[in-house]
């Protein structure tokens, strides 16, 4: 890794931390930038301008200049567009000032409700073509020392057809669903800035109260309700880790420029929180969907974040719950990333050099951590030893179709028949049979299995029978037990169990050794984690 390529990604990063940051350059006519050179490596390109452009503003209703106001818009760019610092709110329209509000200088939400602002942090952020800029949303609830911090998936890619082909694109996935061609920062996330839509208000982001029935004794509502909340879009492509535009299919008519920056974004978000959330008791990391519709996959990416905000956030419990994203690929993982076209290995935390942080990188250190070779129960194991007051939990359904589909885009297979664990029951083995690495199933089982074998203390998992996805998105699903029913009283809700792994405590003793997680009565392995879907009875190490 060179030298250049270091100072690359600080100068990329430090551009947006300045305050009141503003455009680069001054726009020309059609908004092209005058002297638009950017100070980061270029891509190989697509034969697009390799200069600047504004660009365009949401207002609301259409896409305009943010000079003229005029309607405008941009295809993709081998540069990314350039955009300026604001914040949005919405009162009977869109209402956006300069720069980015602190959390001091926002209105308290009504009584059970959510008022999400929305904040651009400006160039160097950008979504995955180069032609949209990025935001994130805040809500300041009742409580501001509970945080909630959403990073919202929007799918992953790492060839032409999944970053560009709008047939097969799976970055920024949910945009493709309206007309927003282009990944973007949707809808789904600007309409929650009204009062009245239920975009980023059901499931674990509901203001219904937690309460309890005085003659039933049963309970309704969210118990994290009060807490605040920073929701993070996903529109690059790479997990929210990278910081690279890198070309696929150069010189093709498939050419495409992927601008995977989604570590510049979220990094930017993720350093307005840490500055604006000061005496923080408790944070939830929470990868997971915009809602339980969504077909993104890679909400993993924000256990990469943890151990930096462990780090920041002092003496906090931080937790992290990733729903339906347990980041499980086939073989043909390893050469589409072998190249590091997400430039993960120049990816920085925010504010490394203004620190002067030994621990700069946000894989660190230097090597630790490969993503073309090293699998995500790897990297857990590493976070826990690194930082071993850390936890993660999964929730996940046994038959989710996107994960699936991800795990046999990338070489495996739906079916791999082998002797144990495999999706193969009842079949006739044929003579020379496999060992299964290939085979869907019995890939999920064994993950899981290794995250609580090695991880004991650290790791807890909520398998829920079914195809459903992003259990914690959704207000019904998030009130369902393992096997959808609940007629059983020993099993926890979705709710109770995050509720539970959320206010968990594990503690270092003088000597170094790690206190077990007091999980509220939720066993070390329990019901939640059901034998027939972990195949407890058939692999080695398996839970009974």
């Amino acid at each position: 890794r060179s030298g250049r390529m270091r100072a690359i990604a600080a100068v990329a990063l430090l551009l947006a931390l300045v305050a009141g940051s503003s455009l680069a350059h001054e726009h020309g006519g059609e908004g092209e930038m005058e002297d638009g050179e950017m100070e980061m490596e270029m891509p190989e390109g697509c034969g697009w301008p390799k200069v600047a452009s504004a660009c365009p503003v949401w207002d609301g209703l259409k896409y305009v200049h943010p000079d003229s106001h005029m309607p405008y818009d941009i295809s993709q760019q081998d540069v990314p567009c350039v955009s300026r610092s604001a914040t949005c709110r919405f009162t009977s329209t869109l209402q956006c000032e300069p720069g980015m509000r602190s959390l001091d200088e926002m209105d308290a939400a009504p009584p059970n409700q959510k008022l999400y602002y929305q904040l651009k942090p400006g160039s160097p952020a950008t979504c995955g073509h180069g032609n949209r800029e990025f935001s994130f949303f805040a809500h300041k609830g009742p409580d501001t020392s509970k945080v909630l911090v959403v990073f919202a998936s929007g799918g992953m890619c790492w060839d032409a057809d999944t970053c560009g082909n709008p047939m097969f694109r799976s970055m920024a996935i949910d945009a493709l669903q309206g007309s927003e061609l282009a990944p973007a920062v949707g809808a789904v996330f600007t309409n929650a800035m009204q009062l009245t839509p239920s975009n980023l208000k059901t499931g674990i982001l509901s203001s219904a109260p937690r309460t309890q029935d005085p003659l039933t004794l049963s309970w309704s509502g969210n118990a994290f309700a009060d807490w605040s909340v920073v929701v993070i879009p996903d529109c690059t492509g790479d997990q929210g880790i990278g910081s690279r535009s890198y070309t696929y299919d150069a010189g093709h008519p498939t050419c495409i420029t992927a601008h995977h920056h989604g570590g510049v974004n979220t990094g930017l978000a993720i350093h307005w929180m840490l500055e604006n959330f000061h005496d923080l008791d408790q944070v939830l990391l929470v990868g997971t969907g915009p809602n339980s519709d969504s077909m993104a996959d890679g909400g993993h990416g924000i256990a990469f974040w943890s151990t930096y905000i462990k780090k920041r956030a002092g003496d906090a419990n931080v937790r992290t719950v990733i729903d339906s994203s347990m980041g499980l690929f086939g073989p043909g993982w390893r050469e589409a990333m072998m190249m590091d076209p997400w430039g993960t290995q120049t990816t920085r935390v925010p504010d490394a050099d203004m620190n002067g942080d030994e621990e700069e990188d946000l894989l660190f250190p230097a090597g630790s951590f490969d993503i073309a070779h090293d699998d995500v129960s790897y990297y857990l194991e590493w976070a826990t030893a690194m930082q071993p007051t850390l936890s993660f939990m999964d929730v996940t359904s046994v038959a989710d179709p996107v994960q699936r589909k991800t795990f046999m885009a990338t070489g495996g297979r739906d079916s791999d028949c082998c002797i144990d664990g495999c999706n193969c029951n009842g079949a006739v083995l044929p003579r020379g049979v496999r060992g299964g690495r290939l085979d869907w199933t019995k890939t999920r089982k064994v993950q899981m299995l290794r995250r609580y074998g090695r991880m004991p203390l650290f790791y807890r998992g909520f398998l829920q029978s079914g195809d459903r996805r992003f259990l914690l998105m959704d207000s019904v699903l998030f009130h369902q037990c393992a096997d959808q029913t609940c007629q059983d009283q020993t099993l926890h809700t979705v709710h109770d169990a995050v509720w539970a792994f959320a206010n968990s405590m594990n503690t270092v003793a003088q000597d170094g050794t790690v206190n077990l997680i007091d999980m509220n009565g939720l066993p070390v392995r329990s019901q939640q984690l059901m034998p027939s879907h972990t195949c407890g009875m058939c692999l080695p190490g398996g839970v009974q």
